[in-house]
């Protein structure tokens, strides 16, 4: 093989190639700069690259040079030009990357969004909801551009067309902009004789200021995508392909994909490597395969002779960008940490220096996860790990409002500093907290139940330190934002019955209330139908009802807490209730004012409820968890098969008792739903007087849905202000009552 040199923005995007002796690279560890520069194409970019092929065909007469895009190759001199490899014609490359005519071109083959081909100056909304049928917003592409660069998501203000009226004086492709919608990619390799396709990715494109800026991609959420849809990716990707094969193109190629409720339509054609594509690479290379540069160089013989099954890899791998936004605060944290995290297996730096002079927009570095940072959600889009993109505009301007920094730390988690370690660790044990979590309260009163283990919490931005004066504070960034008391073990959660089961076993202390478990083991999880969201493992101790009245008898003659939770795992519905008026008769008869909770099944007969009543409960939550019942059988495959109407009778019935004032409610967990149907969920429930209590999903390790990503933020934040409006307009409040039990609810 020639002395190959690799031309391209990033050293990185050869990372898993062996290919290259050398590289000529922008953003590079070899080219040492003081700033970090955000536009880098154009006639300076030509001259970097030039001055480097000179300086280099001098010492090596002999190299060749591979191009990330080729393009870039034909603002060249014609004697470099020459020393160039898998150059199509300029005329080829400039066909491609004419969004308008590909757009138009492959609409007669494959399905497309409606376009339309309007220049800057004659921009209205009324011409585009005629021409393209009504749409929410828009999305407005200028006609060569990249990266998302040049991609702007247009709301329907007469303003945002202002903007482009003004400032541009070119042609633009508009389309409907699709609402959770997926943007995927396929790397493709056209040869004489052959295509190659190689795996789906799924795009990460976040909207920055009204722009829509490529991030990375996730190869292993788009494993999950619906396999008909793979397959018609696939299929038009090869339609297309042969097309382009007929135009003379050979080489390295990306098609962009739009997928919207089953369908899928095609976007753009990138006739070069893609940002993906060193993904590739690693996987062919783990497997003994060619990596993508021998196919491509192969390709441009008349006939390609690679042949292994090359296509039938999978990548397990997904990737993320930094770009610098003002402040940037989560970049220069993540940089800090990167390396320290199981789930990062590599952290591409290509030149990157945190003490650079960095302009807006600038490329920092890339993370390379071995693991989903992606999952599709059930709105038809995906989310993103809130850790690994910080959310910095969304804590901007809500981590000063209650509700807004309880959000961020129920969704983000916080890490506790080896110096608080240490610190409390001294103090005692940290009281162990439902969901692999930790209970603690800020100065202003604010219970927050924290995750602390969960897959990328290290990467928060919140952290817990200890003062020079040993107080604990919550740190956002290193900024501390409140003094906090954090909750320790309790002296008696070491002591044991006579049976000698353990105290913890049967009780345990949140916040304000002891929570008593009726059962010992969750009868659903015992017979394979747990939930798949649930971590409650199968312990091998039991304990009887002389257990749990001995707890009680000892506990509740001096009680810390303000009230007795009953619940923890479901019990069979033909004797679980018998259990529940036991316990709750036990308590009675040590404390007769103390308020009762219980949280259980539904009862299968109503007139069960009267005896709770009888038995001193003074509040009850049956909880559904997941209101799209066919969805609900999927994730809880016990639970599940529990009719509604069964849980919405129990829980009627139990307003008719205990009133419609908050002592009735329900459970309903977003992140495991589609929005709109959850707030169905949440409009029906408060109609009748039933609390909803909102629980935001949390991917629990060594559960079966621990790939899965919650909301983000920003999200969650949307979805709390329309529950609370539908409760507010029915007398109600997001639950529980209770602001201590309130820890781990989307509630405040």
């Amino acid at each position: 093989m020639e002395y190959l040199v690799w031309v391209g923005p990033r050293d990185s995007d050869i990372q898993f190639s062996k290919c290259f002796k050398e590289s000529i690279c922008y953003f590079s560890e070899k080219n040492p700069n003081s700033d970090r520069t955000a536009h880098i194409y154009g006639n300076s970019y030509i001259e970097f690259i030039k001055n480097k092929m000179e300086n280099l065909l001098e010492f090596h007469p002999e190299a060749r040079f591979i191009f990330y895009n080729p393009k870039i190759a034909y603002g060249l001199n014609e004697n470099l030009r020459k020393y160039i490899l898998c150059l199509n014609k300029k005329f080829i490359l400039d066909l491609l990357s004419d969004k308008i005519y590909t757009r138009y071109w492959m609409g007669n083959y494959v399905p497309v969004l409606p376009s339309l081909l309007v220049d800057s100056h004659h921009l209205s909304f009324s011409e585009l909801d005629e021409k393209l049928g009504y749409s929410k917003n828009y999305v407005i592409q200028q006609n060569r551009s990249s990266g998302g660069f040049g991609t702007f998501y247009v709301e329907k203000k007469e303003q945002a067309l202002n903007i482009f009226r003004e400032r541009y004086n070119e042609l633009f492709i508009i389309s409907p902009y699709v609402e959770n919608g997926l943007s995927v990619n396929i790397n493709a390799i056209v040869c004489n004789n052959q295509i190659y396709l190689f795996p789906i990715s799924l795009q990460i494109i976040e909207n920055n200021n009204n722009r829509l800026i490529y991030h990375g991609a996730d190869y292993i959420a788009a494993q999950n995508i619906n396999a008909e849809i793979q397959t018609k990716i696939k299929k038009y990707s090869k339609v297309i392909l042969e097309h382009v094969q007929s135009l003379g193109y050979r080489g390295i190629i990306g098609i962009d994909f739009i997928v919207k409720d089953g369908n899928v339509y095609f976007q753009e054609i990138n006739p070069r490597y893609q940002a993906s594509s060193f993904l590739i690479d690693a996987s062919l290379t783990e497997n003994g395969y060619p990596v993508l540069t021998e196919i491509n160089l192969s390709s441009f013989y008349e006939q390609c002779d690679i042949s292994m099954d090359v296509q039938n890899i999978t990548v397990e791998y997904s990737f993320y960008k930094y770009l610098y936004t003002s402040g940037a605060k989560h970049l220069y944290h993540i940089e800090q940490i990167a390396h320290n995290n199981p789930y990062i297996s590599h952290v591409l730096l290509d030149g990157w220096d945190n003490s650079m002079t960095v302009e807006v927009d600038s490329y920092c570095y890339t993370l390379v996860f071995s693991t989903n940072i992606t999952s599709l959600n059930f709105d038809g889009g995906y989310n993103l790990y809130s850790n690994i993109t910080g959310e910095e505009e969304y804590l901007k301007e809500y981590i000063s409002s209650r509700i807004g920094l309880k959000i961020a730390l129920l969704n983000q988690g916080c890490v506790i500093t080896a110096e608080a370690m240490s610190y409390l660790n001294s103090k005692g044990i940290i009281k162990k907290a439902v969901f692999s979590s930790i209970d603690f309260q800020l100065s202003d009163g604010l219970s927050i139940n924290a995750p602390v283990n969960l897959k990328f919490t290290d990467l928060s931005p919140f952290n817990i330190t200890v003062s020079v004066n040993k107080h604990l504070k919550l740190n956002y960034y290193n900024e501390c934002i409140s003094e906090i008391y954090l909750e320790m073990q309790p002296n008696w959660s070491n002591l044991k019955t006579q049976n000698k089961v353990p105290y913890s076993r049967i009780a345990y202390l949140s916040t304000d209330r002891l929570r008593v478990k009726h059962e010992t083991i969750c009868s659903l999880k015992k017979k394979g139908l747990g939930c798949s969201f649930c971590s409650i493992p199968l312990s091998k101790t039991t304990f009887n009802m002389d257990d749990i009245k001995e707890v009680i008898n000892n506990l509740l003659d001096k009680p810390k807490f303000r009230h007795i939770l009953i619940g923890g795992g479901s019990g069979n519905p033909d004797t679980e209730y018998k259990q529940i008026i036991e316990i709750s008769k036990s308590i009675r008869a040590v404390n007769s004012n103390i308020p009762i909770y219980l949280m259980s099944l539904p009862p299968l007969k109503a007139d069960i409820l009267m005896q709770y009543k009888s038995a001193g409960i003074t509040e009850i939550a049956f909880n559904i968890e997941i209101w799209n019942r066919s969805l609900a059988k999927e994730l809880m495959p016990g639970k599940g098969l529990i009719p509604l109407e069964l849980y919405l009778r129990a829980l009627k019935e139990g307003t008719k008792i205990w009133g419609t004032t908050g002592n009735v409610r329900t459970a309903l967990i977003v992140g495991l739903d589609n929005m709109d149907t959850l707030l169905e969920g949440v409009e029906y429930l408060s109609k009748q007087g039933i609390q909803p209590m909102i629980s935001i999903f949390r991917p629990m390790v060594n559960t079966k849905l621990e790939a899965l990503v919650p909301p983000s933020n920003k999200v969650l934040l949307s979805f709390y202000e329309k529950a609370q409006d539908i409760c507010k307009q029915h007398n109600l409040k997001l639950g529980p009552t209770c602001d201590a039990c309130k820890n781990n609810m989307l509630a405040i």
